[in-house]
């Protein structure tokens, strides 16, 4: 290996891994984070019809239950494969930017006007997510599986959930600027809504190019592309059930706690947020706090604030991290106690309510917070926990200075189990996140 290639080996993966590894991160929660972002827009299509209390929760149960399925199907043994991974992933995004390009033309062409067949809008809806819930949910699971490949110990798919947060804050933040310049411009809070929207897609379409071409561009990176070639010859020589049902089953057998606890984190999450939080309106008389645009954009704003803030805690500082099961079931546990404090908030004009903005604005910061600290511990304790050759031993090559280096066989058992673990627990989050937007739905059946 020439001087030149020493340097590229040494420096470049170190570079392009933990950025990319955070752009993927931040395109995998992008279909999900555009379509919250964007709800006051979809809600003005069913003002004053029988579909305005529960079409948002409806299009998150569909959305989720969608991806669901596609998690299961995700975790068949040929997925499972690593250099299946890498192409899985290069499909999704390219998927990803035609899906976005679809929707920002559906908001060209609405316009400010209200569809004629709410209903017949309503189904296109449901099939949008159908679509969108899909290439999240491949997407998602591959990046997991790929981050816990290059790194078993959680350097990479910390960057990944870091991204994953910042998507959220980057989305958030253009939505409520969005909405504060437009209601300056004009009091038609349509025009106001339809412009938020239109801002946050063509971002996200943006973002989704850009990390394509890095993804493209670090698999050519030596190091790393001498890495995928020795994962596709193991995947293409190994025989047996090494990558069957079998294996996934007796990872899942470990795993069990650990997925008990990421279910319930994410359907307490989504149980509350933004199915019920959307709903709550200003208790003060303050006229930039009363539309209800820039209130539902603001409290999106403190949910992703919080939630960075929460993923970035067990990177900085290690000793954060939730490592043990009986902790992670009762903080998990204890954020039951948020359903109870939003239903008391300020729901609707007629509502009357003690709770003041400052402290609803405050319990969804924490919400996020908690979601981002909990989720970012579990998704790298968890694969680590099936890890029996180093459970805390050193990363991976491709984040150290060797020029070569052979991986003994634990280490690729280690590594396969760890990955396997990831797609598990991708498929637990999602699981929660329909349950969570299934009692949504229920909860505002309700409240009417």
């Amino acid at each position: 290996m020439t001087d030149a290639e020493c340097d590229i080996s040494q420096t470049r993966p170190r570079m392009l891994v933990p950025v990319t590894a955070a752009l993927l991160g931040m395109c995998v929660l992008a279909p999900f984070n555009a379509l919250v972002s964007s709800i006051e827009y979809f809600h003005d299509a069913f003002r004053l019809t029988p579909l305005e209390s529960v079409f948002s929760s409806g299009i998150m149960t569909v959305f989720n239950a969608t991806a669901v399925v596609c998690a299961v199907t995700a975790l068949f043994p040929q997925g499972t494969k690593r250099f299946m991974v890498m192409k899985r992933i290069q499909i999704m995004l390219v998927a990803s930017m035609a899906l976005s390009s679809v929707v920002i033309v559906s908001i060209w062409i609405r316009g400010n006007d209200a569809p004629r067949n709410p209903t017949l809008y309503y189904i296109i809806l449901l099939v949008m997510s159908i679509a969108l819930a899909l290439v999240q949910t491949y997407l998602q699971n591959a990046t997991m599986a790929f981050c816990t490949s290059l790194d078993i110990h959680g350097y990479v798919t910390g960057y990944m959930l870091l991204g994953q947060a910042l998507n959220g804050v980057f989305g958030s933040v253009l939505n409520l600027a969005s909405s504060m310049s437009a209601s300056k411009i004009s009091h038609e809070a349509v025009a106001q809504n339809k412009r938020s929207a239109l801002t946050v897609y063509v971002s996200t379409a943006l973002l989704q190019l850009v990390t394509w071409w890095a993804f493209r561009r670090m698999l050519r990176a030596p190091l790393i592309k001498q890495r995928m070639e020795g994962w596709t010859q193991v995947e293409h020589d190994r025989q047996g059930p090494d990558m069957s049902w079998t294996r996934i089953k007796r990872v899942q057998a470990s795993l069990v706690p650990w997925s008990a606890s990421i279910f319930v984190l994410f359907a307490v999450t989504l149980c509350v947020y933004p199915g019920i939080t959307s709903r709550v309106r200003t208790t003060t008389q303050s006229a930039w706090l009363q539309n209800e645009g820039v209130f539902v954009a603001l409290h999106i704003v403190c949910m992703n604030i919080g939630d960075l803030m929460g993923r970035r805690l067990p990177i900085i500082f290690p000793a954060t991290n939730v490592r043990r099961v009986s902790v992670a079931i009762a903080c998990t546990a204890a954020r039951i106690l948020f359903l109870p404090f939003f239903l008391m908030c300020h729901l609707g004009k007629h509502v009357s309510s003690p709770i003041p903005d400052s402290l609803f604005f405050l319990c969804v910061w924490g919400i996020g917070l908690t979601s981002g600290w909990l989720s970012t511990s579990l998704l790298i304790c968890g694969p680590q926990s099936v890890n029996t050759a180093h459970p805390h031993g050193e990363r991976n090559i491709l984040l150290q200075q060797e020029d070569s280096y052979e991986i003994p066989a634990t280490e690729h058992t280690a590594a396969q189990d760890a990955t396997v673990a990831s797609m598990l627990l991708s498929f637990w989050i999602v699981s929660g996140l329909t349950a969570g937007g299934a009692l949504s739905l229920l909860v505002n059946i309700l409240l009417g």
